[in-house]
């Protein structure tokens, strides 16, 4: 048995200011220190948001990748819904309406974004967790929804109907049974490990 431990950055000043901020760099609000669990592997975006964390962990193995990065919003970063609203009501109200095809003008689109999540689990994630690793993944909102449909076998639906918040740890606890692997999601947005 393994577990999988996922981190959600803490608040930035695009959180606070309610901006979209994907591939954007943004800076947290106040440098707070987080108790980290003992991991074989650390997976961590390149985004300095996560990777401010990596300084608190003990881990044998650290994975740095550019596909842990939240989606691209493209000419949307950096800009509130409220500004979008009023620059392009058109294509704010799509958005709205049309969230799952939905692709963000030079972004991406949903589709693309759970399809570069999904290429990541498969070749980084499932050979640690077939070697039986203890992992954490640092993160952001979008990414961490994903890897827990990917982890759970779920809906996408719950991409949208689930809130992860800042400076908080999902956690899984996986077995394998040949080539079968079961999750059991044990923990959602903890701020604390103990």
């Amino acid at each position: 048995m393994g577990k999988i431990f996922l981190f959600r950055h803490g608040q930035t000043i695009s959180n606070k200011e309610k901006k979209f901020c994907g591939i954007t760099e943004t800076p947290l609000i106040y440098s707070e220190y987080k108790e980290f669990p003992t991991v074989d592997t650390l997976f961590c975006s390149t985004l300095s948001r996560c990777f401010y964390y990596t300084q608190f962990v003990n881990y044998k193995q650290i994975f740095t990748s550019s596909d842990l990065k939240e989606i691209n919003f493209g000419l949307w970063e950096g800009k509130s819904f409220y500004e979008i609203e009023k620059e392009n009501p058109v294509l704010a109200k799509k958005y709205l309406l049309e969230y799952k095809d939905f692709c963000f003008p030079k972004g991406e689109s949903f589709f693309t974004f759970k399809e570069r999540i999904n290429n990541f689990y498969r070749k980084n994630i499932i050979p640690q967790i077939e070697n039986q690793k203890d992992i954490l993944i640092i993160s952001s909102e979008g990414v961490i929804k994903t890897l827990l449909i990917l982890f759970l076998n779920i809906n996408s639906n719950f991409f949208w109907n689930v809130k992860i918040s800042n400076s908080s740890f999902c956690i899984l606890e996986y077995f394998t049974l040949g080539k079968k692997i079961n999750f059991c999601l044990t923990g959602l947005n903890l701020k604390t490990l103990s």
